[in-house]
């Protein structure tokens, strides 16, 4: 595995790639976890892998940049280490060209514990760090929250995001078992100095 492009006493981040699918599919199957996503679950380990290729850098899509957010062991052990959840960057938002979205998620079984917000701390930190070349010049980084979602949006307001525009339509949650469509989510901006 690929070596961590950042640490905490309780976190690393490791650039997400293949050697993660298991612990991916177990992230991308976890029903709760997914509530406010707008994936479903994944119905197969294929499906999750095509997922992850797709989360992967290229040149066509160079402003990809995700991580494994991985549990240290209690030990130091970093053979035995769990992969919790992801954060990174997914997609340049439609109309938002100067922007690129960030996305997280971290296994329910380890809500409530500020993993999340530990994690986009240090994703923040590796963005705005100088010389990444990697984002080709995107000013800003955007979070789409659902405003039924009080946790994510203390997520980003810990890293530093501000409250911005509420869209009307278009958002539907893939993890809600009755696949309802939501009226709105709010985009959180973080600029970039």
């Amino acid at each position: 595995m690929a070596k961590f492009a950042a640490e905490s006493p309780r976190l690393l981040l490791q650039p997400l790639s293949l050697d993660h699918l298991e612990d991916f599919h177990a992230i991308m199957t976890d029903a709760t976890g997914l509530k406010f996503s707008t994936r479903k679950p994944s119905p197969n380990i294929n499906d999750t892998k095509s997922l992850l290729q797709k989360w992967t850098p290229s040149p066509e899509k160079p402003w990809i940049d995700n991580y494994a957010i991985v549990l240290r062991s209690n030990n130091n052990d970093e053979e035995k280490v769990k992969m919790i959840g992801t954060v990174g960057t997914v997609r340049v938002p439609q109309g938002l060209e100067n922007a690129v979205e960030v996305a997280y998620g971290i296994h329910s079984d380890f809500w409530g514990q500020g993993y999340a917000s530990e994690a986009m701390g240090m994703f923040v930190a590796l963005y705005c760090a100088d010389g990444r070349e990697i984002l080709q010049g995107k000013k800003r980084l955007v979070a789409k929250i659902d405003p039924e979602n009080p946790a994510s949006e203390r997520v980003v307001q810990k890293a530093g995001f501000e409250k911005g525009e509420t869209v009307d339509g278009g958002y539907s949650r893939g993890g809600d078992e009755a696949g309802r469509d939501k009226s709105e989510y709010i985009w959180w901006v973080l600029k970039r100095s």
